[in-house]
């Protein structure tokens, strides 16, 4: 059974790609295939804490170091698996950690999960020579086509791509089961962040409370630059207490129970590459209004699955809230054709057979 080490990071603090990692590691399949030790990424304390530098994450990374010299003498890896990073601190972190893994010539297979590759060799001839260090004689594995393109500058060959999947956590019975509600929903469920949007949701909010259409939002996410008491406040001094309902973060089960008490997900991100919340929400029959931003509009089928609408634009938000707010048929079909392309593409089950192929294929190599 080949030996795959896996570079990953795991929660907390708990974020979409650490939850993909934490799925993949323990994988009946992937673990039933492949002999995997895991060498998690665990320098952040919570998720304000992402990106920031201090004395603390620099003695972690390099206590990190001698653990994964440590793997690799002693347990000598046939592949390593590394969910490898694209920007900050922790790009130059991870080109270190990958020049150490090269000097044992272990094949690798490295996981994209956001972008910025481009923009980045743009501004900077030395960033791109590292990317070209990095990724030169590695498998990429990208989340989608449209990002697949932000590496074409540094990877000469065709990046593998595998969409993310999510477990299956909601039947079709519980789905006919949803309460009805002559208040059209509509719900935001992501980190209270300016960059998800909350801010252009809120004036979206004005714009329809405006025309006196009748509609309520909930809020629930995990504060990040936005505490929910600010939050609050402008939603007072906006007039929209009686429309908008605020709660703390949700997980698991009573996630997909806010979901299934809505009727609409709004998720007007200004930055993205593959959320696993738009996901949550097709899964649960809910058309999605979302963005023109990384692989959403792959996700999202425009005027069938749901809308797409540019970043930080209000305005087209509030329209396309509108629309759906005004015709129930069609948010009834939207949501109806998200689940079918959800069970169809974005299963669990699939990504993992998509996963083990990717790594047979590589090993075989």
């Amino acid at each position: 059974m080949s030996e795959v080490l896996f570079i990953v990071q795991l929660p907390p603090p708990i974020h979409g790609a650490a939850l993909r990692n934490e799925f993949l590691a323990s994988s009946k399949l992937l673990n039933q295939e492949f002999n995997i030790t895991i060498l998690p990424l665990r320098f952040a304390k919570d998720v304000k804490d992402i990106g920031r530098t201090s004395v603390l994450k620099l003695a972690k990374m390099i206590v990190f170091c001698f653990k994964l010299v440590y793997q690799l003498i002693f347990h000598r890896p046939d592949m390593v698996y590394y969910n490898f990073a694209v920007n900050g601190v922790a790009f130059y972190r991870d080109v270190f950690y990958t020049a150490i893994i090269k000097l044992f010539r272990v094949k690798r297979t490295y996981h994209l999960r956001t972008q910025g590759v481009n923009n980045q060799c743009a501004k900077s001839i030395i960033l791109k020579f590292l990317f070209r260090f990095a990724f030169k004689n590695t498998k990429l594995i990208c989340l989608s086509n449209y990002l697949a393109l932000d590496v074409e500058s540094v990877y000469r060959e065709n990046p593998l791509i595998i969409e993310n999947g999510i477990n299956l956590e909601v039947s079709d019975e519980e789905i006919k089961a949803k309460k009805k509600s002559d208040t059209v929903r509509f719900v935001y469920l992501s980190n209270l962040t300016k960059s998800k949007g909350i801010i252009e949701l809120i004036e979206a909010l004005i714009l329809l409370k405006q025309e006196n259409l009748n509609f309520s939002l909930k809020i629930s996410g995990p504060e990040y630059d936005i505490s929910a008491n600010e939050i609050r406040n402008i939603v007072k001094e906006k007039g929209l207490s009686n429309k908008v309902e605020i709660k703390g973060p949700v997980y698991g089960k009573e996630k997909f129970e806010i979901f299934l008490s809505s009727d609409i997900f709004v998720f007007p991100t200004w930055f993205e590459a593959f959320p696993a919340v738009v996901l949550e929400a097709m899964q649960c029959e809910l058309p999605v209004i979302s963005t023109r931003e990384g692989a959403i509009p792959e996700i999202i089928n425009d005027g069938k699955t749901g809308f797409i609408v540019d970043p930080k634009n209000s305005i087209q938000l509030a329209e396309k809230m509108k629309v759906l707010l005004l015709d129930k048929d069609l948010r009834l079909s939207m949501g109806i054709a998200g689940r079918k392309k959800f069970l169809k593409q974005y299963t669990s089950d699939l990504f993992e057979i998509r996963m083990a192929n990717a790594f047979k294929k590589q090993l075989a190599n």
